[in-house]
């Protein structure tokens, strides 16, 4: 809606596959890897059970909709394996069919630089906005650079430092997980309870307290990791649904303290450390945090193209 807003009748095509990160979508579901397996979005171990914003369907159309566009369209995989004019036969006939955004199925990654030719082909005439996931931006480099889609993704590594700082906001099980490969390669883990976070009686005692646990690990030299949960099952899940109902927080303002707690302590510690690299978790404490810290002009460091793990 703020797409036509800003740029009336534009062409919103929505492309949410990344198959190289073992995200799909096929006749409009999306689907995602969790292991080795691959689930439907509303049936994903994680996605379905998300603090913030859990998926109880799969339909993207119909997400969508349920957010107040106009009806969807949908270019399936029938179209892209049928070939570039199929593809662009299936954009007109969806768009004289639906008044809002078309969804575009990909499986494969050829889908990415196939749609990416596409959606270019239409923007040379009039206005587009793409919502999409980073399948999209490395399809449309492929395309443009014309890049074999077969090319196998580069791997760039870091050099190592000598002490670590992640702070979690994520209760994805797979970042629980992660955090016990951590602790078991000689990190320290230190909770940030996010009950106590959200309160503003107890917020600063809360932080105050994991400040110094953390401060005196890495003055030993160790590794740290704050968390803020380890699972979606999280011991502190229902003490801050009673915190939040208590003092009328949702989810985003629950989000936004976390996150804002995350970046005070970050900013702290590297200040005091002198540290050189951080690693921060979770998708919407995140986002809250890194507004926090403010970064100045982010640029890729390196990154390992297959799994969407970037450094900033």
């Amino acid at each position: 809606n703020l797409a036509r807003h800003i740029f009336p009748g534009c062409f919103l095509p929505v492309f949410a596959a990344t198959p190289e990160f073992g995200r799909y979508t096929v006749f409009g579901h999306h689907f995602a890897r969790h292991g080795d397996e691959v689930f439907r979005l509303d049936r994903h171990p994680s996605m379905s059970r998300h603090p913030t914003t859990p998926m109880s369907e799969a339909d993207l159309g119909r997400i969508l909709e349920e957010q107040g566009t106009p009806s969807v369209g949908l270019v399936d995989i029938r179209a892209l394996d049928a070939g570039d004019a199929a593809i662009q036969q299936a954009i007109a006939r969806e768009r004289a069919r639906a008044n809002g955004p078309i969804v575009f199925d990909g499986i494969r990654d050829d889908h990415c630089p196939l749609v990416a030719d596409a959606i270019w082909k239409v923007s040379r005439t009039e206005a587009v906005v793409v919502m999409s996931a980073q399948g999209f931006a490395h399809g449309f480099g492929r395309f443009w650079s014309k890049r074999p889609a077969t090319a196998e993704p580069p791997v760039e590594a870091l050099s190592a430092v000598d002490r670590l700082l992640v702070v979690s906001g994520s209760a994805a099980p797979l970042t629980a997980r992660q955090i016990d490969a951590f602790a078991r390669s000689g990190a320290v883990t230190v909770r940030l309870r996010v009950s106590a976070v959200v309160d503003p009686a107890t917020a600063a005692s809360a932080v105050s307290a994991v400040l110094d646990t953390a401060s005196e690990a890495l003055s030993a030299g160790r590794s740290v990791c704050i968390f803020t949960a380890l699972g979606p099952d999280d011991e502190e899940a229902p003490g801050l649904r009673d915190v939040a109902a208590r003092i009328g927080l949702d989810h985003g303002a629950v989000s936004k303290r976390v996150g804002s707690a995350l970046a005070d302590l970050a900013l702290r510690l590297v200040r005091q450390h002198g540290l050189g690299r951080i690693a921060i978790a979770g998708r919407a404490a995140s986002s809250y945090a890194l507004r926090s810290m403010r970064p100045d002009g982010p640029t890729v460091a390196s990154g390992d193209y297959a799994t969407g793990a970037h450094v900033f």
